[in-house]
């Protein structure tokens, strides 16, 4: 087993130390990820941006999606009155 001790980094962001744990170390290794690079704020703050990304990502696929139902639901509507068999 690797004797593993807290170590102090540099966030690539906004450049403060921060220490990262054994118990983390320990956590990222077990699970094969690389050490995080960024401290616990700058990781809380890409972590908001990405989420807000997400949200403003599905809200936009919701309305086109919504719209295009409603083209559709348009275009079938009509075509039920352009039918031959209603309007010789």
């Amino acid at each position: 087993m690797i004797s593993l001790k807290d170590i102090e980094v540099k966030c690539k962001d906004c450049g403060r130390a921060f220490v990262i744990r054994r118990s983390e170390q320990e956590y990222y290794r077990q699970r094969k990820f690389p050490l995080p690079t960024h401290c616990p704020l700058c990781r809380k703050k890409r972590k908001k941006l990405r989420d807000k990304e997400q949200q403003i990502q599905s809200d936009r696929l919701w309305k086109e999606r919504k719209k295009a139902d409603a083209i559709t639901f348009d275009q079938e509507l009509h075509g039920i009155h352009r039918d031959p068999i209603w309007h010789p």
